[in-house]
């Protein structure tokens, strides 16, 4: 029998319902293009989760530090009494070992602490061992009943207008030399006594601030430490008077460029520890920021660190022995050197407001009435010569830089910052710094959603319309002021007014009551003063861990040459960084360095 046909054709709607059911039974694998638009969204979705945790994480860091912001100390003595009762209470051990600092100072003669500085611009050492000293003398219980002394025995300072502000504020120094390239001969010109001194030794703490020119990333034509330009003779006038009066205890500051790897992975610090650990210290140095330490101000600076081994060098001891013995100690040592700075760190929790001058200050009248009366004067000399000065170089002027940023950001004619009519304080201002004031408030208005003419901010002025510091701050720093540089004209946005240089002087920590005279001094000057100081809690810190720290680099000498100190579960070199296994060839040019 023959069975009967079942074939037959489909409509069109049941012919399209069977092709989408077969086609869904079978397994599909997508596109490149697809999985790779399904990656994306996966990233951005959790790139947008860290964003939020990191400003929720932001947000909760003002809050904590607006907590704490009515009882922060405000002076550098309350500082030093936070700083000290932290150390001593986290380490009460401690407490001894800066005891026995105190009672070997000046070679066990006298148990006077004897410092000297080199370039450190406003002596802010000397006004941090002020305080440190009384500090100590009061809260250990074994201190001296007189208390404990110091003695600034001499400081250096080329300029002469800043050695004049050191004589009058500083009255009580031994000697004020003028050159650093000249402090290790055995004589040099005292400008105190305005003669031929004898250099002094037997130095605990030499505090010394070489030349940054050379290293800065604001110099467009640096140098290496070897080029011997003037951060190189500075360093190498350090090191002349370290190796021939060899101080118990040596602290050099310099910009964070330092630490910075050229394009041959040499970083110019690793010049300065080798140079140390041949002299017999041992070396080590760390990245320290001002606002970690008590003040509101984002400074970066690589503080470097060394403890003499030995009083007298051996005759019999190569410098390759010194040395590789240095270095030996310093992978114990330096660890814990920085686990201290660490456990000393306060997160500022004042607004760099706190630290201004109030605004019915006649000091801040009388230098606006400067600056009006300088715009003035410019004016009508421009005026009187009928002409601008001709502006023909390689380079764009401001002019030009200004106008590329307007259209790049599409900005046209907005002026939300100087637009206001009849503004006094715009007297103070010329034509290219109110056009960078108009185009960074638009640039904070769209990129960050704040309004600086509400929200106070600390711009440098100074600088060039692509990089103008105080104008991107991380969001949980928004209350510190920018780096204090040199030459900077910070404006304060809510207040319309330039920073005096006083007032710079307070964001380094160096207060007015720590000081004899700064009336008889101009701003400028003050200002300057300001850019070239050490941050005065920061260098209160690294006395501090020295102090404490630093007796253990002659104790492990004294043991056998193979035996050092205990080394810490992660050893790291002097610079802090976990060493690498190196091969023959590496240790050799280790070795060359």
């Amino acid at each position: 029998a023959v069975s009967e046909c079942s074939i037959r054709p489909l409509g069109r709607d049941e012919a399209v319902a069977m092709l989408f059911k077969k086609m869904s039974q079978i397994p599909l694998q997508n596109c490149k293009l697809c999985n790779n638009n399904q990656s994306t969204l996966r990233a951005a979705a959790k790139a947008s989760s860290g964003v939020l945790s990191q400003k929720q994480a932001f947000e909760a860091r003002l809050r904590d530090l607006g907590a704490r912001r009515q009882d922060a100390p405000r002076s550098l003595g309350a500082m030093s009494r936070h700083l000290t009762s932290k150390l001593l209470g986290q380490r009460p051990e401690l407490g001894q070992s800066l005891l026995r600092f105190f009672a070997q100072a000046a070679g066990g003669r006298g148990g006077t602490l004897r410092l000297g500085t080199l370039c450190s611009g406003t002596d802010s050492p000397a006004i941090a061992l002020k305080h440190l000293a009384a500090t100590l003398g009061t809260v250990l219980p074994d201190a001296p009943k007189e208390g404990l002394k110091i003695e600034h025995v001499f400081s250096c300072e080329f300029d002469e207008a800043k050695q004049g502000f050191l004589l009058k504020n500083f009255s009580d120094v031994g000697y004020l030399f003028s050159d650093c390239t000249q402090m290790g001969r055995k004589r040099a010109w005292d400008v105190k006594s305005k003669s031929v001194q004898e250099i002094p030794g037997d130095i605990d703490f030499l505090v010394a601030g070489f030349s940054c020119k050379d290293l800065s990333f604001m110099n467009s034509y640096r140098k290496t430490l070897e080029e011997m330009g003037q951060s190189g003779r500075t360093l190498r006038g350090c090191f002349d008077y370290v190796e021939r009066y060899r101080p118990r205890c040596v602290l050099l500051e310099n910009v964070y460029a330092i630490d910075r790897a050229d394009q041959h992975g040499l970083k110019q610090v690793n010049i300065v520890m080798e140079g140390l650990r041949l002299r017999g210290y041992v070396a080590g140095y760390t990245l320290m920021n001002s606002c970690d330490y008590y003040l509101p101000q984002i400074r970066h600076r690589i503080w470097m660190w060394g403890f003499r081994m030995d009083a007298a060098p051996d005759a019999s001891v190569s410098a390759e022995e010194t040395r590789e013995k240095a270095f030996e100690i310093g992978q114990g040592l330096n660890p814990r050197m920085q686990e201290l700075l660490k456990l000393l760190e306060e997160p500022c929790a004042l607004h760099f407001d706190d630290l201004l001058l109030d605004e019915d200050d006649p000091r801040i009248h009388e230098y606006n009435r400067q600056l009006y009366g300088k715009k003035a004067r410019r004016r009508q000399e421009a005026g009187e010569a009928g002409k601008v000065r001709s502006t023909l170089n390689s380079k764009l002027t401001w002019q030009q830089k200004y106008t590329m940023h307007r259209e790049k950001l599409d900005y046209a004619q907005e002026r939300p910052y100087t637009s206001e009519r009849g503004a006094r304080w715009k007297g103070m201002l010329n034509e290219r710094t109110m056009e960078l004031l108009d185009l960074k408030c638009l640039d904070v208005l769209n990129e960050q959603g704040m309004d600086p003419r509400e929200v106070p901010m600390l711009w440098d002025l100074l600088q060039s319309v692509e990089r103008v510091p105080g104008s991107r701050v991380r969001r949980d720093r928004q209350n510190y002021a920018t780096c204090v540089l040199p030459p900077s004209l910070l404006w304060h946005t809510v207040r319309h007014r330039f920073i005096l240089g006083q007032e710079k002087l307070a964001l380094q920590g160096i207060f007015e009551e720590d000081l004899g005279d700064l009336k008889s001094f101009p701003q400028a000057l003050l200002s300057d003063l300001a850019g070239n100081a050490f941050t005065s809690s920061v260098c209160l810190a690294m006395m501090l861990a020295a102090a404490s720290l630093s007796e253990e680099a002659s104790t492990a000498y004294r043991v056998s040459p193979s035996v050092g100190l205990p080394m810490a579960p992660m050893l790291v070199d002097a610079g802090g960084v976990a060493p690498r296994e190196e091969d023959e060839e590496g240790d050799a040019k280790r070795r060359r360095l």
